[in-house]
């Protein structure tokens, strides 16, 4: 004749279930959060004001939706200083160091950059990038960026979107990156493309052990055709983020986020 279970044996199967449920739940606001960020953003003017305050361009979300952990489960990677109390005012910063091969490593040059976010009540309401970036980020280049992201085909299976951005003349050329971001890390050219790519270290938070000072935890490649500099596409990775754009045959881009 069968035993009656004991609690202990039924607590197992309940605590499984109530974790799985947990992760389920969690992943999913986050996806539907991102979801609701993206349909925003296609609206930038509506949703965003871009300044520029104290030199660095910001922007500041009109009606904010997105979390810090959001940001922090999208690339993958902690930030590496945190400030204040998450359901109150908080700040994240990622600190990104450049990274260069080591013959041609400079004793002075500082491309260093910061990427902070502000958040009240643990939405995201201020975006500051580095001084540097106004320099090729503006209004008008965020709009065209997410002009078509209402329109993304989602995969949320392979935690992708993807949507046309057209081509336009305000996009930064070559030029322009490595006025903003210095010498590349490597550089190659054919006789129809030339590729710069850029490394960087991310910071980890001082609670991490034996971080590792060298790691590439971003790796940026930007193609542009050898005749003009006519932009072509590009490649980075961004921790768990895989981005890519690449000019299609009709004059306009193909734009492709991805988390893996």
């Amino acid at each position: 004749m069968p035993q009656p279970m004991s609690r202990g044996s039924l607590r197992k199967p309940l605590l499984l279930i109530l974790l799985i449920t947990l992760s389920l739940s969690l992943s999913g606001c986050i996806f539907l959060r991102l979801n609701a960020f993206r349909k925003q953003m296609a609206n930038f003017k509506e949703y965003a004001e871009f300044t520029i305050e104290k030199r660095h361009p910001v922007i500041h979300f009109t009606k904010p939706v997105l979390h810090v952990s959001d940001v922090a489960w999208l690339g993958g990677r902690p930030p590496s200083l945190t400030i204040g109390k998450e359901k109150k005012d908080y700040t994240a910063t990622w600190r990104l160091v450049k990274l260069y091969p080591q013959e041609r490593k400079p004793e002075t040059e500082n491309y260093d950059f910061d990427i902070t976010l502000n958040a009240k009540n643990k939405k995201v309401h201020r975006l500051e990038m580095p001084v540097r970036f106004r320099e090729i980020i503006n209004e008008e280049v965020m709009s065209l960026f997410f002009d078509k992201a209402d329109e993304a085909d989602i995969e949320k299976t392979q935690s992708s979107a993807m949507w046309s951005m057209q081509n336009s003349s305000i996009l930064p050329g070559m030029r322009d990156i490595i006025n903003v971001c210095g010498l590349p890390y490597s550089y190659e050219s054919n006789k129809t493309e030339v590729s710069i790519n850029y490394k960087y270290h991310l910071i980890p938070p001082v609670t991490e052990k034996n971080p590792d000072p060298d790691s590439i935890d971003a790796s940026v490649t930007l193609t542009y055709r050898n005749s003009n500099k006519g932009f072509l596409r590009s490649k980075a990775v961004i921790g768990k983020i895989h981005f890519t754009n690449v000019s299609d045959n009709n004059g306009a881009f193909k734009v492709r986020f991805r988390r893996k």
